[in-house]
């Protein structure tokens, strides 16, 4: 075998036999591969291609028997194909040849469905009208459509609306003249040339009535109309009256905010309706003498081209921005045509008016420990039905974390065991740190910005400040280990004035424990020994640890009186950083607003701590009473006067207080001090549900009793003149002016601004012939954005907005103040018409006679603009000087002096045009005029809470 090789040696078979077939299926191909749908069964399809000689066919998939296999052809099978639920389907077609390595081949073929249009062919589209009229609406069909289609719209006009399903169209009446092309698209299934665009040319044509041009003026107050085709007119060619008939409406769309889901929503286009009160009279006047100002020219001026321009004051001011336009009543102008979807050019320069208060009624950096209320009272110049504003958003931080509650109404406030109606929320502070934590709030009205006393946290001063925009400060204490408890409680017959620290006990229970000579004999040695326990509180919420402080601590009087100060002197270095330190009367006492007594001392003791309360006692002052001490809060305090102090005007300190805070206090007639500030000492921020028999001076003043109010008075900077808030207060047995306004000093002029005077009672009673107020009136004054609303002024008359400067050079402009919903026995103004001795001895007697023509900026508010729902009594006065009535006043008809309260209904007029005797009930009796005057308001409730309704009465109350 040596040598023999793999290339040597063969098999002699496999050598002689020839070599088998080796043959593999190709795929199969399908020509042509479509069928109409519908077609009838064996219509053919394709030829099978491809197919291996000797193979054969089988159609093992037919799509449902919509496909069949003839003699190597595919042809439709009995099940039909349709194309709107298949354009195409698959078949798999197998091929078997005996000895084909790839035997049996399945090939997947697809046939495509092709499209019948089974649906006619659309047509073109019209509009049964293509041509409208500003003012007159019309309605109709879409032409030329065919059954079944969908058609829509685009490139519609303002005023068009097209309905498809319906086949019609409405115009609303309402257009921008001119032409413009719309498009109408038809779409149809099964339709060849689906979908289809028709395009129509629409034309809209201006009214043909007499306005051609309107536009605002700069003020925001007057709307000037161009006229054609119209004759010079008189006073009587304008029978436009605003109490029944609004002839001439506004719509005016600007930025604000709307309701929704509990909380305000941006609105930018929020829209609101105005009317034409009255045509203006011509200015300057024209004095012919010292009683004739030839006042009442009617300011209709022919243009010299064929037109003529009115001038026409707004029931409500248009702000800049804002986009209007005008629908005009048949015979608005005698003879003249209706009209509507007038534009309007708004030139106004006048921004929107800003939320009007703000300011809290709760005192700040009170101890809490959990779940609080939180109260505040804003309002607007445009309220919404019984609701000034679209919502309030309250938000509480610790620095860290930030929690939100939402107010979408007025709620009555209890917190200090009275009931106030106002804007609130319970501030739940749970997640979180323990220490200080600020509340924010967001202010949201219906018409205008937001207004914010911003975010983050504020320090442990922040809410004593004067502006209205301050967040309110509290101290969080959800364990009670913060500001733990620390009770002290004095013997004024037995204590001692040397203070120890085991006169601080943890409960009540012990420090009235403690022996009766080891207890402080006044509150300064009870200060002291706070002193002397050196509590403290480690750093929180971004604010430094505390040291020797007083914070949460309470001081009790036991019955009898404690005197204040004594011969005990407090260390410095004690503090009161975060929250009050707080003076009550014994909570065992009975009556311990009767019976403990805190008493000012023969000295002036400092007690030298930030803030000190006092709580459910009796303080009699006068003479010396306490230094040092930045901030106090009188809760349920009975003030009255020392013995043989009650001619002494001294309250509560010598020197300068930041803020002082009143809550369900009094005032006795046995003292002359006043819940008001005397220079730059005593400076209330709050007086709320607390009385006095004299006046009352804070920054806001709500649900009190007294002779008098006002804001602050002397104030050395604008925001404490600012945001004045007067609500539900009653001023019985008034003997002279009742209400003094803030004003903040520009150098010239006395700035009020943005006050909120909202359901106020004042009763007139003597001789005093001075107004319940006067403001602008022999004095340079200017209000801007005050809101007067819902206050009964009963017995005298209240001088408003008057353009009376001392001077023949100045000009009191107010802008854009409410006066709605009031009663008023007499509401004066003084404009440019009415004489003036002062300035007629001022000019030597010469023209213009004691008128002074350039004094028209106000004229607004003669005319009755921002004027709603007033009750004009006219009960004295003689009518002169008369304010316009506004919008839905009731006027008496009568002016005579002596009427009494027969036209008024009060149910018992003790005013001076009553029986004079003072204290009367100012509820309106059956058959009143003052019921159901009013529709909108800032807050939902009168001055005693009652509710009111969708209509209500104008005033403070409602009816008996």
């Amino acid at each position: 075998m040596a040598g023999f090789g793999f290339g040597a040696w063969r098999t002699p078979a496999l050598l002689d036999d020839a070599p088998p077939p080796s043959v593999e299926l190709a795929p199969l191909t399908l020509a042509p591969a479509s069928l109409r749908e519908g077609s009838a069964p064996g219509s053919p399809v394709g030829a099978v291609n491809a197919r291996t000689s000797g193979g054969a066919l089988s159609l093992v998939e037919d799509a449902g028997g919509r496909f069949a296999l003839a003699a190597g052809s595919i042809v439709a099978g009995l099940v039909a194909t349709d194309y709107e639920t298949g354009t195409s389907h698959s078949i798999t077609i197998r091929e078997t040849l005996a000895g084909a390595t790839n035997s049996p081949r399945d090939t997947v073929l697809t046939i495509a469905v092709t499209n019948i249009f089974e649906q006619p062919d659309l047509g073109a589209l019209g509009l049964s009208a293509t041509s409208f009229t500003n003012g007159t609406p019309a309605s109709g069909a879409i032409i030329g459509a065919t059954a079944g289609s969908a058609i829509t719209a685009s490139g519609l006009p303002s005023g068009l609306a097209i309905n498809g399903a319906a086949r019609s169209w409405a115009w609303s009446g309402t257009g921008t003249v001119g032409s413009s092309n719309i498009a109408l698209t038809e779409a149809l299934a099964d339709s060849a040339n689906s979908p289809r665009v028709s395009g129509i040319t629409i034309t809209i044509a201006a009214n043909p009535g007499p306005i051609t041009a309107a536009a605002i003026e700069a003020s925001g107050t007057v709307l000037a109309l161009t006229l054609s085709g119209v004759s010079a007119g008189s006073w009587a060619s304008y029978p436009i009256d605003a109490q029944s008939k609004m002839a001439l409406t506004l719509a005016a769309s600007g930025a604000g905010f709307d309701r929704s889901g509990g909380q305000a929503q941006a609105n930018a286009a929020r829209t609101r309706s105005l009317v034409a009160l009255k045509p203006c009279r011509r200015t300057p006047i024209v004095p012919t003498g010292t009683s004739t100002p030839n006042a009442n020219v009617l300011d209709e001026r022919d243009n010299g081209d064929g037109t003529r321009t009115i001038r026409l004051r707004l029931s409500r001011y248009v702000y800049a921005g804002e986009t209007c336009s005008l629908a005009a009543l048949a015979d608005w102008r005698s003879g003249a045509s209706a009209q509507a979807g007038v534009a309007v050019t708004n030139n106004s320069t006048v921004a929107a008016a800003p939320v009007i208060g703000g300011r809290w009624l709760t005192p700040p950096n009170q101890r809490v420990t959990g779940a609080f209320r939180v109260d505040l009272m804003a309002a607007s110049l445009h309220p919404e039905g019984l609701s000034g504003l679209a919502a309030v958003r309250f938000d509480v931080t610790d620095g860290t974390t930030t929690k939100s509650f939402w107010a979408a109404a007025p709620s009555t406030s209890t917190a200090y065991g009275d009931s106030v109606r106002c804007w609130g929320a319970n501030i739940d502070p749970s997640g979180l740190n323990p220490g200080l934590i600020t509340v924010h709030k967001t202010i949201f009205p219906w018409i205008g910005p937001s207004r914010t006393s911003g975010s983050g946290q504020s320090t442990a001063s922040g809410s004593f400040v004067t502006t209205a925009d301050a967040p309110l400060v509290m101290a969080y204490d959800p364990a009670g280990t913060r500001y733990p408890a620390a009770w002290v409680v004095c013997d004024p017959v037995n204590g001692t004035a040397t203070a120890s620290a085991a006169m601080v006990q943890t409960s009540l229970a012990a420090a009235k424990a403690v022996a009766a000579a080891s207890k402080p004999i006044s509150v300064a040695c009870a200060i002291q020994a706070l002193y002397l326990a050196n509590r403290s509180a480690t750093a929180a919420n971004g604010q430094a640890a505390l040291t020797r402080m007083t914070d949460g601590a309470t001081i009790v009087l036991p019955a009898g009186t404690t005197q204040i100060g004594g011969s005990t002197a407090i260390t410095t270095g004690i503090t009161s950083t975060e929250c009050w330190p707080t003076v009550i009367g014994d909570p065992d006492d009975p009556n311990p607003r009767a019976n403990c007594i805190l008493e000012s001392s023969a000295s002036t003791p400092n007690l030298r701590i930030n803030r000190l309360a006092f709580r459910n006692l009796r303080m009699n002052v006068g003479g010396s009473v306490m230094t040092g001490v930045a901030n106090l809060w009188l809760d349920n305090v009975q003030v009255e006067a020392k013995s043989g102090q009650g001619a002494s005007t001294l309250f509560l300190n010598t020197q300068a207080t930041s803020f002082i805070y009143v809550t369900k206090s009094a005032i006795g007639s046995s003292t002359v001090v006043n819940w008001g500030n005397t220079g730059a000492n005593q400076r209330f921020a709050l007086v709320r549900s607390s009385s006095t028999p004299r006046n009352i001076l804070a920054l806001a003043i709500v649900n009190c009793d007294c002779t008098a109010m006002s804001g602050w008075t002397g104030g050395t900077d604008a925001a404490s003149q600012a945001d004045w808030v007067a609500m539900g207060n009653r001023m019985l047995s008034s003997t002279s002016t009742a209400v003094t306004w803030p004003t903040w000093s520009t150098g010239t002029y006395g700035e009020c601004v943005r006050a909120l005077f909202i359901n106020n009672l004042a009763e007139r009673i003597g001789a005093d012939p001075s107004p319940f107020w006067a403001i602008g009136e022999n004095s340079l004054q200017r209000f801007t954005h005050v809101l007067i609303e819902g206050n009964s002024m009963v017995g005298e008359r209240s001088n408003t907005l008057y353009n009376d400067p001392p001077d023949l050079v100045n000009d009191n402009i107010h802008v854009d103040c409410r006066v709605a919903n009031n009663y008023f026995d007499w509401l004066p103004t003084k404009q440019d018409d009415f004489y003036d001795d002062t300035t007629v001895a001022g000019n030597g007697g010469a023209p213009n006679y004691g008128y002074r023509p350039w004094l028209t900026t106000n004229l607004w508010f003669q005319d009755g603009t921002n004027c709603e729902a007033n009750v004009l009594a006219r009960r004295t006065g003689g009518a002169n000087f008369p304010q316009g009535p506004g919008l839905a006043a009731v006027v008496n008809p009568s002016t005579s002096g002596t009427q009494g309260n027969a036209w008024s209904k009060f149910v018992a007029d003790r005013s001076v045009l009553g029986d004079g005797t003072g204290g009367g009930d100012y509820r309106p009796g059956a058959g009143s005029p003052l019921i159901g005057a009013a529709t909108r308001a800032n807050i939902d409730v009168d001055r005693a809470g009652t509710a009111r309704g969708a209509t209500f009465a104008s005033g403070a109350l409602e009816a008996a």
